[in-house]
């Protein structure tokens, strides 16, 4: 009985061990089939001279700064391919369009690259704040030219005082 059973266990070892490797003794090996034919797929190789040329990619749409505050001219670019670039100078205190040149290098190459930036003016906030404080004194116009003629004075022709805190 030992004997079989150690037979049957080393059967059920040898059985595993085949399954694993995908294919029984028993079964030849039979020649699969050949693999397709690669075909080499051309990329793009970048040459020397591509990589030595600057190039610059700037944010799209428009640009308004308003007037009279700091413009940072290097938040208009995205990404670059330079090893200098250089600004024109705008005048923020002065309102409408200005171009903006920028000029990059590489290797010795330069290119060059126009932005129109919009100079706006800013929008001022007017506030208003009533204050009610108690009756409105009148003043006849004789009162304030000073001249005693003018005594038949109508009262449509009262002007209000004003009065302003310090």
């Amino acid at each position: 009985m030992k004997k079989i059973f150690m037979f049957l266990l080393c059967l059920a070892l040898l059985l595993v061990s085949c399954d694993q490797v995908g294919e029984t003794p028993s079964q030849p090996k039979v020649p699969s089939s050949p693999p397709p034919a690669v075909t080499p797929v051309e990329t793009p190789v970048e040459t020397p001279a591509e990589e030595e040329e600057p190039s610059l990619v700037l944010k799209e749409g428009n640009v308004e700064v308003i007037q009279g505050s700091i413009f940072d001219a290097v938040s208009l670019i995205e990404s670059g391919n330079y090893d200098d670039i250089n600004f024109s100078s705008i005048d923020t205190s002065v309102a409408g369009e200005q171009e903006l040149v920028i000029t990059i290098s590489k290797n010795g190459k330069t290119k060059e690259y126009t932005k129109t930036i919009h100079v706006v003016r800013p929008i001022t906030e007017i506030s208003w704040e009533m204050k009610k404080e108690g009756p409105v004194f009148l003043i006849h116009p004789e009162k304030l030219s000073g001249s005693p003629e003018e005594d038949d004075v109508k009262s449509f022709y009262e002007y209000p005082v004003f009065t302003s805190e310090p």
